[in-house]
């Protein structure tokens, strides 16, 4: 009987992360979520508006595995999202154009990719995350990676 318990857990568990949609390496979230749920800190928000709002480079990179791994979660990403998937994408159509740094093994950054389209218009946007702003001119905005 506590054999039969356990493959049911087991079966359960592996089940419920099949439908959770996070991605076998990590899950996307906004500055602001990834605040909310405690993954940043406000002095972590002060330093990526920083670097993002003086155009400063970060000064450390990323080590070629992990920006592989990166453009491989946002490929499965475009691949399963709900609105307007793309069933193409593929790593290889990421591109990092920020790397704004590593928070406890999770990632800051801002990604391109060549499958969604954008107006040619070049927007200048202002958001506020707790006092803090951070300046975006273009559509792309500052992503947390939690891996």
């Amino acid at each position: 009987m506590k054999k039969l318990f356990l493959c049911l857990t087991v079966l359960i568990s592996i089940f419920a992360v099949a439908l959770s949609g996070c991605s076998s390496y990590g899950k996307f979230y906004t500055l602001q979520e990834a605040y909310d749920n405690g993954f940043l800190t406000k002095e972590d928000l002060e330093q990526i508006a920083y670097y993002n709002n003086n155009e400063i480079e970060y000064p450390e990179t990323l080590d070629k595995s992990v920006e592989q791994k990166i453009k491989e979660v946002a490929a499965e990403y475009l691949r399963n999202r709900e609105v307007h998937p793309v069933p193409q994408a593929r790593a290889s159509g990421i591109t990092i154009l920020k790397y704004l740094g590593a928070y406890s093994s999770n990632y800051v950054l801002m990604l391109k990719n060549k499958y969604d389209l954008y107006p040619t218009d070049i927007p200048d946007i202002w958001e506020d995350i707790e006092g803090i702003k951070f300046h975006y001119t273009g559509y792309y905005k500052i992503e947390f990676l939690k891996m």
